[in-house]
């Protein structure tokens, strides 16, 4: 249901020295829907991740809230808007926020908007 997602893989030299690196997730979750044709849902989700190297140990916690309002035009047709808000913090793998598919950002934190269509075949 939300494509935006925690951007969990990293290349280049982030994790050169890795001796072992470990991810963890929580998410919360659920939707409502008000008519048939017409639903809100929300998650949030928190990951943690741990690396350990040859050189030291280093962490990083990501904390991303979205949204989504779907209205369903027909049977296989709907409109929808959402959005996503990711902040890390104690970003020692040297990453900004990163909701997948757009980059990561500058700062840490990045909000991201999405109004779109679906067709379903």
């Amino acid at each position: 249901m939300f494509p935006m997602k925690i951007d969990s893989h990293v290349t280049g030299d982030a994790f050169a020295d890795t001796n072992a690196i470990k991810f963890d997730n929580i998410e919360l979750n659920g939707q409502y829907f008000f008519t048939p044709s017409v639903f809100a849902a929300a998650a949030y989700t928190f990951t943690h991740a741990a690396q350990h190297t040859f050189s030291g140990d280093r962490s990083t916690d990501w904390n991303q809230l979205s949204l989504m309002l779907n209205y369903a035009l027909g049977k296989r047709t709907s409109v929808y808007v959402q959005a996503a808000y990711q902040r890390t913090s104690k970003n020692a793998l040297g990453r900004g926020a990163n909701i997948e598919g757009f980059g990561y950002s500058s700062k840490e934190a990045q909000t991201l908007v999405r109004l779109g269509m679906t067709q379903h075949f």
